[in-house]
């Protein structure tokens, strides 16, 4: 092959005339290149012909980032997008292949641009401010900088921000010059409602997200002006743009909410979930009592999802997320934040249209507790994520080398886990073990119990419970896997997600039947009710004394990877997509 198979291409078409389409395509022949067909149907092409079809119009700037999704995974350095309706000949892209290897990182292409100079040129400062998407090579090292095209754009203008994204973060736009035609111009037509849609909404979009503060100053004063000449002319679409851009009408737009520096890992979710992924950071001081809701009300969305055990007020319908109501049950516990608690509980429970918590028996909970109709609750299990299900990622040629064989817990070590419960278990449990085992405590807290301390010096196990510290999550799994239990004493769990890291590793659990313990545990480990607190104990040393049976343990073992199947992060997207895809009972009269 005389081409550099670094450089691929994507080729985007929607609805394509296939005589058209089969003709341009030959001149690709022998290149490495994806056919993005965003068609609703499913077409029919000839088995030479690398195609991706979306099933659905995404529009310019999606079905070219499922292609660079798809270029990059095999390997290139350089993604060309080309929209299907441009002429070009195969010596063309030949000469374009061969001097784009010696280009810088950055991008570059034939046809630039230059942005209204009274307007713009305090955005960028001088030199080619844009590169037209109709022909476009984006190298691999931008994306990875800056992400993909922003996908609720859909068509006009993200070809644009891209480069003003590329320039502020030091890429260069270089220009190439290519001998080529884009035949049919306009996506709708210069005067078709969508098109005059488009570029009025997406202008304001650009304006809001990429411009310095007096462009936005312009654009705002001389608003009414601009309005009044769309209707003078009778340019509905554009019109109708303006309205939905102010109305923040982009159905195919997520918002994450932060403040202070941001979301942590924004890369990582953009990759997931594509550049319809924004992330809106906002002042930390007055974040959720200020900041959120005005922003919530001057640009409302369809579902607002509070998945912080707290609602803003917001027009906006809501799903809240409950987690857990120990506090209810245990204030004396939670310290300080028993009563924050309390009322950001209390006024998502006032404010939400629907709730989701992460067990039946929270659900009982906020059910007996406020009052609320069982209809308006829905359960979904939370997961647990790759790194403890898979032994590549959750590092297992580090596993954990202990004297001796040991129990776990990993959690906050504060009062609501009640830790001494578990020690004194313990402690009862080495005077009837003859072999000598450790209590590994992984975790901290901001308020930690100092019984912890209290009850390792009244049982003298100073050499016997260790008290590791925070262990990241991708460091964990080799704790779980070379424990002989997990073990819990929590007051209330919601959840214990812990518990759930153990058993998909493997490992059997030992609790009390507190909260959702039973609910979780299941056959996966052991489970001793509470009837009185000093039998519990004993019963639970005794729980303790069973696992170190080898073949107990294997049989436990076994049921708790089978039991953690039900613990999936996309069951749980799919349950809280589910509900606002098919609407949802309200709770709000």
């Amino acid at each position: 092959m005389i081409y550099s198979s670094n450089v691929w291409f994507i080729i985007l078409t929607y609805q394509p005339s296939k005589l058209k389409l089969l003709a341009r395509l030959r001149v690709f022949k022998g290149l490495p290149y994806i056919l993005v067909d965003n068609s609703v149907q499913k077409n029919e092409y000839p088995k030479d012909i690398n195609v991706l079809q979306t099933g659905e119009n995404l529009g310019y700037a999606g079905g070219m980032n499922r292609g660079i999704a798809y270029c990059l995974s095999h390997g290139a350095t350089w993604v060309v997008v080309a929209n299907e309706d441009i002429d070009i000949t195969e010596k063309a892209l030949k000469d374009f292949v061969e001097k784009l290897r010696a280009v810088n990182p950055g991008i570059a292409g034939p046809t630039i641009g230059k942005l209204d100079k009274k307007r713009w040129t305090t955005i960028l400062g001088e030199g080619v401010d844009y590169i037209s998407g109709s022909f476009m090579a984006i190298h691999r090292k931008v994306i990875d900088q800056i992400g993909k095209f922003y996908e609720p754009y859909f068509i006009y203008y993200e070809d644009t921000e891209l480069c003003v994204r590329a320039r502020r973060a030091g890429f260069p736009l270089t220009h190439m010059p290519l001998r080529f035609s884009h035949a049919d111009g306009t996506t709708f037509g210069a005067n078709s409602f969508l098109h005059q849609y488009y570029l009025a909404r997406n202008h304001l979009l650009f304006v809001a997200r990429n411009s310095p503060v007096e462009v936005k100053l312009y654009e705002f004063l001389r608003h009414p002006k601009t309005i009044w000449e769309h209707v003078i002319k009778k340019e509905w679409g554009a019109l109708t743009g303006i309205r939905d851009y102010f109305f923040r009408r982009f159905n195919n737009e997520y918002r994450l909410y932060s403040f202070g520096e941001g979301i942590r890992g924004i890369r990582e979710i953009r990759e997931r979930w594509g550049e319809r992924m924004n992330e809106v950071r906002l002042p930390r001081a007055g974040w959720s009592t200020l900041w959120l809701p005005a922003h919530l009300r001057l640009f409302p969305v369809d579902v607002f999802l509070g998945l912080a055990q707290t609602l803003p007020a917001s027009p906006s319908r809501s799903i809240g997320f409950i987690y857990d109501v120990g506090f209810l049950f245990h204030p004396e516990a939670y310290g300080k934040s028993a009563a924050r608690l309390e009322k950001q509980t209390a006024q998502l429970v006032k404010r939400a249209d629907h709730i989701i918590t992460i067990s039946e028996s929270s659900k009982r909970d906020i059910f007996n507790q406020y009052g609320i109709e069982k209809d308006n609750v829905t359960v979904s299990y939370p997961g647990v994520d790759e790194y403890f299900i898979r032994p590549r990622l959750a590092r297992q040629g580090e596993a954990f080398r202990n004297a001796r064989p040991y129990f776990l817990f990993v959690g906050s070590l504060n009062k609501a886990k009640d830790l001494p419960t578990a020690i004194e278990a313990f402690a009862i449990f080495l005077k009837k073990m003859k072999k000598p085992y450790d209590f590994l405590l992984i975790g901290g807290d901001y308020w930690p119990d100092p019984a912890i301390d209290a009850s390792i010096n009244r049982f003298k196990l100073n050499n016997r419970v260790k008290k590791l510290g925070f262990v990241a999550d991708e460091q964990l799994a080799p704790y779980y896997r070379a424990t002989t239990a997990f073990v819990t004493t929590a007051l209330h769990e919601g959840f214990c997600l812990p518990a759930a890291e153990a058993m998909v590793c493997g490992t059997p659990v030992v609790a009390l039947d507190r909260g959702s313990l039973k609910e979780v545990v299941g056959d996966g480990g052991i489970v001793v009710e509470e009837r009185r607190l000093k039998s519990a104990i004993t019963d639970l040393a005794d729980a303790l004394l069973k696992v170190t049976d080898l073949k107990m343990r294997e049989r436990l073992s076994k049921q708790a990877v089978k039991r953690a199947k039900l613990f999936s992060w996309r069951k749980f997207a799919e349950n809280v997509f589910s509900l606002y895809k098919d609407g949802f009972p309200l709770s709000r009269e």
